[in-house]
């Protein structure tokens, strides 16, 4: 058992050689400070990445039918929606839902014509879900659901460039319906979409839900429910749901997005070496300094010897010596890297991010537990295996001969 004058000595210790001490400590808080920042801003940019690619279009989550995501089908729709959105309404993590229709086909403006990619979207829910609202670039986003006469469709700003048509224009699409007829109709071009991502504005054509499950002969299905949690925290949870019917699968933005997550666990794979060196510069500090307290105290653990101390004694009050310098440096290290993801803004350059109206101008870190907790517990453990090195010579130290070291 540890007692406390044990723990007092091993304090009393490392204040008799303040200027060595102090510098392995600071040693111990500035690598400990560099970790907890550089974790943060590395897991806050993740975080404005997600946002940025979620936002924009996908969505956090999606519930689809099974094989869609890998094979999309005109005829795997979405197993009971009104079901499925019930059950995830309930979730109190669940900020917002919405349906899609989706299909590819054929749209043609006067003697221009070009494969499209058609999405039904609820307007105003959609609004809520993603950004695509607010990245009209002239005219106006989607009415509601018959609030306005004829059929309004919005194009990606590429699409009505290489169509060559305007706000007013009249466009038809081909393609085939559900129930094996051709499924056709006229639309009028009330908007025109920019959101900076070629993918999007050279393919895709929005319509309303209704009009697009009315000429697809899909009434009443979808093929996604897109939503949006409230915090990133609770979509394991949403994730952990049991969605109505067997076919349905709901589906997190890490499948949605796997080149993203890929690139995220890439780069986390790469902070790792950082930590190494830390933890190495951390061993060596520490092992540097309690080797020169057990060399300069060679006589003193001799007399503690030949006064009935015993080995474990010794190398307990070392371990306890390096456990209060580790200790102390890694807790203001915490604090000080905690301080700096709270309040330190890193510029992103001379120009912001901007993607599906979502802008990122800096660089904000995030406190984690990855980053203020497990990777600190590494270092402090580093320091107190670093301590037993110069602790197991103390503890073999033979008295007659400790005695006479000069």
């Amino acid at each position: 058992m540890i007692s406390g004058a044990l723990l007092r000595l091993s304090l009393r210790n490392l204040w008799r050689r303040r200027r060595r001490s102090l510098l392995t400590w600071l040693m111990i808080l500035v690598g400990t400070a560099l970790i907890v920042f550089s974790v943060g801003l590395a897991e806050g940019t993740y975080d404005d990445m997600i946002r940025l690619a979620t936002h924009s279009y996908t969505g956090q989550f999606q519930v689809l039918a099974e094989g869609y995501h890998d094979k999309p089908s005109l005829f795997r729709t979405v197993h009971e929606p009104d079901a499925v959105e019930e059950a995830l309404a309930t979730l109190p993590e669940v900020e917002a839902l919405t349906r899609r229709v989706e299909c590819a086909g054929l749209l043609s403006a006067e003697t221009q014509s070009t494969g499209v990619f058609l999405l039904g979207v609820q307007p105003r829910r959609e609004a809520e879900v993603s950004t695509l609202s607010g990245e009209i670039a002239s005219g106006s986003w989607l009415p509601e659901e018959g609030s306005a006469d004829g059929l309004p469709l919005v194009l990606g700003s590429g699409l009505a460039k290489r169509l060559r048509v305007g706000l007013g224009d009249e466009l038809s699409f081909v393609s085939q319906a559900a129930d094996g007829s051709i499924a056709a109709e006229l639309f009028t071009l009330t908007g025109i979409l920019e959101t900076g991502a070629p993918e999007l504005d050279s393919a895709f054509a929005l319509v309303r839900l209704a009009d697009a499950q009315a000429m697809l002969s899909l009434e009443g299905r979808v093929h996604r429910v897109v939503g949006l949690v409230g915090h990133m925290n609770g979509l394991d949870r949403v994730l952990a749901t049991a969605v109505p019917g067997e076919d349905n699968r709901l589906l997190g933005w890490k499948q949605l997005l796997p080149d993203l997550d890929q690139t995220i666990r890439s780069d986390r794979r790469g902070g790792r070496i950082f930590l190494v060196i830390i933890l190495a510069v951390v061993l060596l500090g520490v092992i540097n300094t309690m080797m020169m307290a057990v060399f300069e105290r060679t006589k003193e653990f001799g007399v503690m010897l030949a006064l009935g101390s015993t080995p474990g004694r010794l190398l307990a009050l070392v371990l306890w010596e390096a456990f209060w310098l580790s200790l102390s440096g890694v807790l203001a290290g915490v604090a000080a890297g905690a301080l700096l993801n709270i309040y330190l803004a890193v510029p992103v350059g001379t120009e912001p991010i901007e993607f599906g109206g979502v802008v990122i101008d800096t660089m904000q870190g995030r406190n984690s537990l990855l980053g203020n907790v497990y990777y600190p517990l590494a270092i402090l453990v580093s320091g107190l295996i670093a301590g037993l090195i110069p602790g197991l010579r103390a503890a073999q130290l033979v008295p007659a001969a400790a005695l006479r070291q000069k």
